[in-house]
């Protein structure tokens, strides 16, 4: 990447500066570049005079001079200007443009990819609702943006492992199961009350009437505690098979499916408990066990085994005994979280300290809420009352490519808010169909190209000297660097502003530029950088799990 080059350049130029006598620092300890705001400021500036003014005990311009006379020459870098207080410009020629579409050419899905995480195994555990209903729109930005975040790191080399956790233990699921039984009885005739804290919705009734339509009604005399064991037992597989279809159908598939029984089935849960005891960190007080959570940086102390009932485990107990678990056959691990669990991670951290395991290893992941409009009004997404925008029902109403591009193309830090009339207006307003339609617009083009006979020749890049093109061939060059922030900062709404910002240069130069010309040369090179817009355009989508069509109606959208 041009930033990895400049900074070894400007590294160059302080050390030989140095050597020459004209500086102190030999290496400076930081050298960022980056993008000025206005483009008379050069292609890319450093303030790396300013960073070693201190130690140099020299103002920022004199260290500046220093660098700028050492500097060694490149073919890419036309001339360099010290501007302000100390910045250093660059301004680079044409051959780094045609250097990165080059490679766009050469390495085609592997451009911007790298070995960056090779070796390195990372789980990323992402929706894991509980097994109690269909998912909604809420887990389905979960969905997209860890399938996205895998995506990104599977890119950049990472070992990736996505996984399903199913919370199917506890008291939302002997609700559940008793929900379920009452619909049963209903169905036969034997109207029941569902529980207090039960689930309401109609998608109860659909798992009944499943159960009745094989089981028949050999249940209907059977007490309705029991029962409700037996209706768990039976529909949680449902629930858990149309989660799994929904995910696929969402172009989301897991590697691994883990279920919270397990753990203590085959004792886990209880182990964890008998280490924290080991290690001193719980306490007994008013009945319950507590682990010392302030000790350990969280902001309280947290339960471990709750005082009432049948004193089971909190929902940290069997968490702690996962990530154990995972923590087995993982270097990193992330977990993808709604912003109602803002205060899991500080408490996951702390037990896993205890635990052994270091918590740098484990990475929460919050994403804030989604509100969909229908018509100017909020739909609501209460799940226990069965009144919520199921996942299965946005994708049929506004297509997969829609729905996962709406739910990625904003930062996971802000609250997404969006009218699904909006959504499904297929026009060049609507973001996902604008960048499609650029990948589909070119591939026309090369269709026309190869119609017409046109004979493609080598390429000579010097041919691009319109702004139009120039501007595309710096939007391709951007890539690489857009999807390595994007995987750092598990941001993968950068990929989808950078595509609509690409598909916009597209646009124009498809304006001002005539593609297939009476000049072979000038054919040639628009030719080659539209192939290569359309490969960025077709890797950029790909990491946000759309697709990249080959053709488009232009006459089709609105």
């Amino acid at each position: 990447m041009i930033e990895r080059d400049l900074r070894a350049l400007v590294r160059e130029a302080v050390a030989h500066a140095h050597d020459a006598g004209d500086l102190k620092t030999a290496e400076p300890p930081l050298v960022t570049v980056e993008q000025p705001q206005r483009r008379e400021h050069g292609d890319w500036t450093t303030n790396v005079a300013m960073t070693l003014a201190k130690v140099e005990g020299r103002k920022p311009r004199e260290i500046a001079d220093a660098i700028v006379k050492h500097m060694p020459q490149r073919d890419w870098v036309q001339k360099v200007e010290i501007a302000g207080a100390g910045f250093i410009n660059f301004h680079l020629s044409n051959i780094w443009l045609h250097d990165t579409v080059s490679r766009v050419l050469e390495l085609t899905d592997r451009f911007g990819a790298s070995s960056e995480g090779e070796g390195t195994r990372v789980n990323v555990e992402f929706v894991s609702i509980n097994p109690t209903g269909p998912l909604h729109l809420g887990s389905a930005r979960n969905a997209a943006l860890g399938d996205c975040v895998a995506r990104l790191l599977v890119f950049h080399g990472f070992d990736v492992t996505r996984e399903y956790y199913f919370n199917d233990t506890g008291g939302q699921m002997t609700n559940f199961g008793l929900s379920v039984a009452a619909r049963y009885l209903e169905l036969l005739g034997k109207p029941t009350e569902i529980p207090e804290d039960g689930y309401k919705g109609e998608y109860i009734k659909d798992y009944a009437q499943q159960i009745l339509a094989e089981d028949g009604d050999r249940y209907k005399e059977t007490q309705l505690e029991e029962l409700g064991e037996i209706m768990r037992e039976r529909a949680v597989p449902l629930v858990k098979d149309r989660i799994r279809a929904s995910l696929e159908q969402f172009r989301v598939v897991m590697d691994v499916w883990f279920n919270e029984r397990d753990l203590y089935e085959q004792g886990k849960v209880a182990a964890v408990i008998d280490q924290l005891e080991a290690a001193g960190y719980v306490y007994e007080k008013d009945g319950a066990k507590w682990l010392k959570a302030t000790e350990l940086g969280d902001s309280r102390d947290r339960v471990l085994v709750r005082s009432f009932g049948a004193k089971q485990p909190t929902y940290l107990v069997p968490d702690f005994a996962y990530h154990l678990d995972k923590a087995s056959r993982s270097d990193q691990m992330i977990v993808v979280l709604g912003a109602d669990h803002h205060g899991q991670g500080p408490s996951l951290k702390a037990g896993m300290q205890v635990l052994g395991v270091d918590p740098e290893r484990i990475e929460v992941l919050i994403y804030q809420w989604v509100h969909m409009m229908r018509d100017g009004v909020e739909v609501s997404m209460g799940k226990r009352a069965g009144t919520f925008e199921s996942l299965d029902g946005f994708v049929d109403e506004v297509g997969v490519d829609a729905a996962r591009y709406t739910l990625v193309s904003t930062s996971s830090d802000t609250t997404l808010k969006f009218d699904v009339e909006d959504i499904k207006k297929r026009t060049l307003e609507n973001p996902v169909y604008y960048v499609q339609y650029g990948h589909a617009r070119i591939a026309s083009i090369l269709r026309h190209a190869a119609e017409q006979g046109v004979v493609e020749g080598d390429i000579v890049w010097d041919e691009l000297r319109e702004e139009a093109e120039i501007e595309l061939m710096r939007a391709i060059q951007n890539f690489e660097d857009v999807v390595h922030v994007a995987m750092r900062q598990r941001a993968p709404y950068r990929v989808a502003k950078y595509a609509e910002e690409l598909a916009r240069h597209f646009h124009r130069f498809y304006t001002d530029c005539r593609v297939v010309t009476e000049d072979d040369k000038l054919t040639t090179a628009r030719l080659a950088l539209s192939r290569a817009t359309k490969q960025v355009l077709a890797n950029a989508l790909g990491l946000l799990g759309v697709e990249a069509p080959e053709r488009m109606d232009r006459d089709e959208l609105e």
